[in-house]
């Protein structure tokens, strides 16, 4: 925790992790065969990222923003870093800021103010290691259902209506098959 001149905090540092990478650029297929990032490499990352917010609500704190590009991982893709962790909610300190393409979005509010739960974490992870096994976000398949391009996963997220659904379009070759999970 970085101090001022009156002992308040004002901000954070972390360790450097040389040659790091955004775990965003780790999900595509493409990009895991050509690097050799193996459906057993992707499983090791998600239980250490498990862990990791296992051990953030075991502090009474919440991630809130669980997404892909707020933890980086190492060139030989063996260790998750979490990053971006002055968002995390604490019991002091709401969240205000999250990707929607992680957001549960049948969590409570309060007026404009979402109330996370672990559970809301725990859906966020889920998506994202549903993304890590797959090579495909669960809500970015196409459904004749919602047809407005610019609200459809959202729209789908609400609904439930994931990649799994039968009459999802997505394409097939970007994906690994969903028993891989």
């Amino acid at each position: 925790i970085l101090l001022n001149t009156k002992n308040k905090p004002v901000g954070y540092t972390m360790r450097l992790v040389p040659d790091a990478i955004p775990l965003a650029q780790i999900l595509t297929k493409i990009y895991r065969e050509r690097e050799g990032v193996t459906l057993d490499i992707m499983l090791k990352l998600i239980q250490q990222m498990r862990n990791g917010i296992q051990h953030v609500h075991d502090k009474g704190l919440l991630q809130v923003d669980g997404n892909e590009m707020n933890y980086m991982v190492t060139k030989k893709y063996d260790n998750v870093y979490f990053i971006d962790v002055n968002s995390y909610e604490t019991p002091h300190y709401p969240a205000e800021v999250l990707m929607l393409s992680i957001r549960d979005w049948h969590v409570e509010t309060q007026g404009n103010r979402c109330i996370w739960t672990t559970n809301s974490d725990w859906f966020s992870f889920a998506v994202l290691s549903f993304y890590m096994f797959t090579g495909i976000h669960p809500y970015k398949g196409r459904h004749p259902q919602f047809t407005n391009m610019k609200t459809m996963m959202v729209d789908q997220m609400k609904a439930n209506v994931s990649v799994l659904d039968p009459q999802s379009i997505f394409p097939k070759a970007a994906a690994y098959p969903f028993d891989v999970i």
